[in-house]
């Protein structure tokens, strides 16, 4: 058993009338109130893909395929635990999703051309959100 934890993050897109959109998800307030990509951890005997299909359907009831972005971040999370984060991106078909109350309290699709910097409270997720639009465009 390794030392390192680890996580997925996942950004998911959507097509609508030629423009592209981008989910974020609002954390419950006891979690910081902050808009982010998808994350989860990767569950004991789990794959990174399998987690993030796992938590793709778990934050949004979002069935999908996911790719994997080549991006890849390492920190220490609140606990001091060494971690270890992949990234994906996949693709919505609906703009209704089904966010967990456990973790979220509200959701919003953005226009990738509105995008910046200032939607996300970790640079991480900005260029997790920049590195798979390039997968896409």
């Amino acid at each position: 058993m390794s030392d390192q934890a680890r996580k997925v993050q996942v950004v998911v897109f959507r097509k609508s009338n030629n423009k592209i959109y981008c989910l974020l998800l609002k954390t419950k307030p006891e979690r910081g109130s902050f808009w982010q990509n998808i994350t989860g951890s990767v569950d004991e005997g789990e794959t990174f893909v399998d987690a993030a299909k796992r938590e793709l359907f778990e934050e949004t009831g979002i069935h999908s395929h996911v790719s994997q972005i080549d991006y890849q971040i390492e920190f220490f999370d609140r606990w001091k635990r060494n971690v270890v984060e992949k990234c994906y991106f996949a693709f919505s078909d609906s703009p209704d999703i089904l966010i967990s109350p456990d973790e979220h309290t509200e959701y919003k699709w953005v226009e990738v051309q509105q995008m910046t910097s200032d939607e996300f409270h970790f640079e991480t997720n900005h260029e997790a959100f920049t590195r798979a639009l390039k997968c896409i465009s």
